[in-house]
């Protein structure tokens, strides 16, 4: 007998991340951290919250008091 499979909820915003989504979060952190934005303390503590982070909420806190990364705009 297999297991019903519960239905996939649209609405749900957080799911559980992996490797690439925190190595995401560190690569932005880093950018952050490159500005001027954090310490070396503070930079060292919020690594740690994204490196032990399971859901894409427990990512929300990292960032929230940090502004929004821009890309470059492509040069013609």
């Amino acid at each position: 007998m297999t297991s019903p499979v519960p239905p996939i909820n649209p609405g749900n915003r957080d799911y559980r991340i992996g490797d690439a989504e925190r190595q995401e979060a560190m690569d932005a952190l880093g950018k952050h951290f490159t500005a001027g934005r954090l310490d070396v303390t503070e930079y060292d503590n919020r690594l740690a919250s994204i490196t032990n982070a399971v859901m894409q909420s427990d990512l929300a806190p990292v960032f929230a008091d940090l502004p929004p990364l821009v890309s470059p705009s492509p040069t013609p």
